[in-house]
C-alpha cells in the first residue's frame, strides 16, 4: 500500500512529536521565567505594601460598621471583593507572603479563608503582566498622591497638640 497520505507517515509523526516536545519545553521555560520575574517584582514592592495596600477587613461590629485590621494587603489578581460581595484572588502581605483569599460576604457578615501559596502558583493561576502593571500603577498613584501634604498636616497637628499639653502642665 503506497498512498500519498500515508507516505512517510512515521517520519512526519516523529517530527510533529519532536516539535511538540520543543514547544512544551519552551512554555515550561517561559513559566519559570515568569515566576522568577513575579518573585523579583514582589520582593521589590513588598516594602511599599504599607503605602499602597488597603487595610484588611476583620469583622463588622454590632452596629454593622466595618472593623479593619492594622495589617495592609495588596490585591494582585482575581475577583476583587466588595463591601457586600464575594471575591477571591491572590494577595500580597506586608511580610512578603502571598496568599490566596476567598471572601464570602453578606451585608452584615463575612468570612475570609486564607491559604498560603507560592509565587509559582500565583503565576500559574493568574497572568503575570497585569499583576506587574497593577503594582506599577499603585506605586505611581501613591507617589503622585497627597502623602506629602498629609505628612505635613500630621506634623503640624502633633506640634499643636504638644503646645496644648505644655499649656496644661502644672
Amino acid at each position: 500500500m503506497n498512498h500519498p497520505d500515508i507516505e512517510n507517515l512515521a517520519r512526519r509523526a516523529a517530527l510533529a512529536a519532536e516539535r511538540a516536545a520543543d514547544q512544551e519545553a519552551a512554555f515550561a521555560d517561559m513559566d519559570v521565567a515568569e515566576s522568577d520575574l513575579l518573585r523579583r517584582v514582589l520582593e521589590a514592592v513588598t516594602p511599599a505594601v504599607r503605602a499602597i495596600g488597603t487595610r484588611q477587613r476583620e469583622a463588622r461590629d454590632d452596629a454593622g460598621d466595618v472593623r479593619l485590621t492594622a495589617e495592609r494587603i495588596v490585591w494582585l489578581a482575581g475577583v476583587k471583593p466588595g463591601p457586600a460581595t464575594d471575591g477571591h484572588g491572590a494577595f500580597l502581605f506586608a511580610d512578603g507572603s502571598v496568599r490566596l483569599g476567598v471572601y464570602t460576604s453578606t451585608r452584615t457578615t463575612w468570612s475570609t479563608t486564607w491559604l498560603t501559596t507560592s509565587v509559582e502558583e500565583v503565576a500559574r493561576q493568574y497572568a503575570v503582566q497585569p499583576i506587574i502593571g497593577l503594582l506599577s500603577e499603585l506605586i505611581d498613584a501613591d507617589l503622585a498622591g497627597n502623602r506629602d501634604r498629609r505628612i505635613q498636616q500630621a506634623a503640624a497637628t502633633a506640634r499643636q497638640l504638644r503646645a496644648i499639653c505644655m499649656l496644661l502642665e502644672p
